[in-house]
């Protein structure tokens, strides 16, 4: 009884919550947003400034292949990056200019000042949100065309996408933005840059591994409850060397998270390098990914590697995020959960078991 009551008094607070929101944005759109919408002119754009700082690392990835259809299409290009998934682009040769998004409003107002100067033609916004901050901060860049989705209640936006298609994979939301600026041939396979020196550690790391074949694990995602559960991680690991004793089981995430592991677990090697191109490099060499996590999922897909792809079943929003986030790879298997909400802990260790003998045993044959 009492926890009906709360979960009914938490449903109030988020409709309350949400209400707030929307008033004070449309108090504010008053004064920041533009009286009229302008006509979009594609052919005079020139120089387009990206919007990709959500500090998601899988969001950057899925855009890589435009970032080099747009490049290859005669456009200079600038992105505005968050810090974290910077790295996905740091070596990227058809991005002319990379910003970072700050936290602090003074800055923000400050960036959005600077980038007024760059005088661009157009402003790409992939996002579904549009906190008061970042409608101010748009205004300020001052494009002469902005792009986004479902924004058609906003005049700043003066090319409003409407796209609902909330169970399409991420990359159909990418193609519809190419084919509104009429750009229709262009490669969506995802686009990543590794510098030789990196290649290099790498590949003198892999020549050291005793094993034939080579397992790259992630046990870890943003979020705890997409994580694998210590259980699935020891029963995986476990099952790999009782079954195929010729491979490497190499761990990739975040060190620190990563080091508490070995307290539990067995001939696993710990990605040496601490930084995600090399995790790239690592992943690019290796024979199977498993991942909980959309990014490194999303790694893999960019090489077609062998991916058992481990997903919940939830939503962002409107968006089906199995469908929406899914591996996109024709070597991948994504094993979900059928219950709502539920945890990537809670799928079978069997399933998982069966899914890496798919792959393994076609591998060892070969």
């Amino acid at each position: 009884m009492i926890d009906k009551k709360l979960k009914k008094l938490r449903s109030i607070n988020r409709k309350k919550n949400y209400l707030f929101k929307q008033l004070k944005f449309n108090l504010a759109k008053v004064f920041i947003d533009t009286w009229k919408v302008n006509e979009f002119h594609v052919d005079s754009i020139k120089k387009v400034l990206f919007l990709r700082d959500d500090n998601k690392i899988g969001d950057m990835i899925v855009s890589t292949p435009i970032f080099r259809a747009l490049s290859e299409g005669g456009f200079e290009l600038h992105v505005l990056s968050g810090y974290s998934n910077y790295c996905v682009i740091e070596k990227n040769p058809y991005i002319d200019k990379v910003y970072f998004y700050p936290d602090k409003t003074k800055e923000i107002i400050k960036l959005g000042l600077t980038l007024k100067k760059e005088n661009y033609d157009l402003v790409i916004d992939m996002g579904d949100q549009l906190p008061v901050m970042y409608l101010l901060f748009i205004r300020l860049v001052n494009a002469k065309n902005v792009l986004g989705f479902n924004k058609d209640k906003i005049n700043i936006y003066n090319k409003s996408i409407k796209y609902f298609q909330y169970e399409s994979h991420i990359t159909e939301r990418y193609k519809f933005l190419m084919n509104s600026m009429g750009i229709y041939d262009f490669n969506m396979q995802y686009d990543i840059h590794i510098p030789n020196s990196v290649q290099s550690k790498v590949y003198d790391f892999y020549v050291k591994l005793p094993g034939r074949l080579t397992i790259v694990i992630n046990p870890f995602s943003a979020e705890e409850k997409r994580d694998l559960s210590k259980e699935q991680l020891m029963g995986i690991t476990s099952y790999i060397s009782k079954s195929y004793p010729s491979t490497n089981v190499i761990l990739v995430g975040k060190t620190n998270k990563l080091l508490n592991t070995l307290s539990y677990l067995n001939r696993c090697i710990i990605n040496p390098f601490d930084d995600f191109l090399s995790a790239v490099e690592i992943i690019k060499h290796s024979d199977l990914v498993i991942s909980p996590d959309t990014s490194i999922v999303h790694v893999a897909a960019a090489y077609e590697k062998n991916t058992v792809a481990l997903y919940g079943n939830d939503k962002h929003g409107n968006f089906v995020n199995n469908n929406v986030w899914g591996p996109g790879n024709k070597n991948a298997i994504q094993l979900t959960q059928n219950k709502i909400n539920s945890k990537i802990s809670e799928i079978p260790l069997h399933i998982i078991f069966d899914t890496i003998d798919f792959f393994l045993t076609r591998l060892t044959l070969s």
